[in-house]
């Protein structure tokens, strides 16, 4: 888009006319005025229009959050009193005199808001389009590229080489893993578990080598955090004295990734903070609704006073609770079934009924 300014730049602009796309981000209406704090890749900006610019007015009636604007107008400093200290473009705001529809948008089917936002994982995948658009599940994807790029400026600084390895194989990498195997022409081959034996390969030609790969293992898992697809930062070097060198670098490299995330992802602790704390505190007053104990080995649900509670592996806490009064089991099983069945769905646990 031609003469677009990005939103992060418009401190730079204050007193000229400028261009902007993006989201609507928050709509405000005060009085005859009219406010949108707009968002773009790089940041927000409180715009504003004025009773003056009736037209303007009009075509704004009907714009609601995530609808997609270009805008133009005139940059300001905003008054004293209303300067935000400690927020970005906290002290300038943009007087819109143009606006041009780019892209309207139904209702948000959830709550977006920054300690509103708590969805199950189904949800949060089903609405993957929408939900990336929350600073939270933002930033996750923002400290993921911060981790990758670190890895590898530290590895060329110190003389590494980056290859690609091949991420179908004809044997498997690791012994005792699971794998996943493919059909490669009528033939057999695996999705790679590791790039250990080509990093091996090429280190005897360059010494030093370095990969960032996509690795799988074909082990089911029942959380958020696991091995199927990962990506994996892998390097390996020659000339060594012990494995103590190989140890330093490691460390080093660590200690330089870390470094890099805190000074360039600082920015969202707030925003993964309050989400966190919000989704803690649920989870509290969860435990707090059944604060039954027990000191059985877990896996198994408990019936008490015709509610069965599963208990957490190893230890002594209350993760679920099935009710079943009559009329609403399963058709086909029996109350303690359908209470093993859900349980089992909503855990992953192999569970089993004792107590009654």
């Amino acid at each position: 888009m031609k003469n677009r300014s990005f939103i992060k730049d418009l401190k730079d602009n204050v007193g000229k006319e400028v261009t902007i796309a993006g989201w609507v981000d928050v709509r405000r209406d005060q009085g005859k005025m009219v406010f949108f704090d707009m968002r773009d890749m790089t940041g927000k900006v409180q715009c504003v229009v004025m009773p003056t610019h009736t037209e303007v007015i009009e075509k704004v009636k009907e714009i609601r959050l995530e609808w997609v604007l270009k805008i133009t107008g005139m940059m300001n400093k905003r008054p004293a009193k209303n300067v935000k200290v400690g927020t970005m473009n906290g002290d300038i705001e943009l007087e819109i005199t143009g606006v041009e529809v780019l892209a309207p948008a139904e209702p948000l089917p959830f709550d977006m808001s920054l300690d509103g936002y708590n969805l199950e994982l189904t949800t949060e995948l089903d609405n993957r389009a929408l939900v990336m658009r929350h600073p939270k599940i933002q930033a996750v994807f923002k400290v993921q590229e911060t981790i990758i790029d670190a890895f590898r400026e530290f590895m060329k600084k110190n003389n590494f080489f980056e290859f690609q390895a091949p991420s179908i194989t004809p044997a498997a990498a690791e012994g005792g893993s699971e794998v996943f195997q493919v059909n490669y022409f009528d033939k057999k081959a695996f999705l790679t578990q590791s790039p250990q034996l080509y990093k091996q390969i090429v280190m005897s030609a360059f010494e030093r080598v370095f990969s960032v790969n996509k690795i799988f293992r074909a082990e089911p898992s029942a959380t958020t955090r696991h091995l199927t697809e990962v990506v994996s930062l892998d390097a390996e070097m020659a000339f060594i004295d012990s494995w103590m060198d190989v140890r330093d670098m490691a460390e080093e490299t660590v200690r330089f990734v870390l470094k890099q995330v805190e000074k360039k992802n600082s920015e969202h602790e707030e925003e993964i903070e309050l989400a966190d704390m919000k989704r803690k505190k649920e989870e509290t007053e969860k435990e707090e609704f059944n604060p039954i104990k027990t000191n059985i080995v877990s896996g198994v649900v408990i019936k008490k006073n015709s509610q069965y509670l599963l208990v957490q592996e190893k230890q002594e806490k209350v993760r679920g609770l099935w009710n079943f009064p009559a009329g609403v089991v399963e058709a086909g099983f029996s109350i303690e079934e359908t209470a093993v069945k859900e349980a089992k769905e909503e855990t992953g646990y192999d569970v089993k009924i004792i107590g009654k």
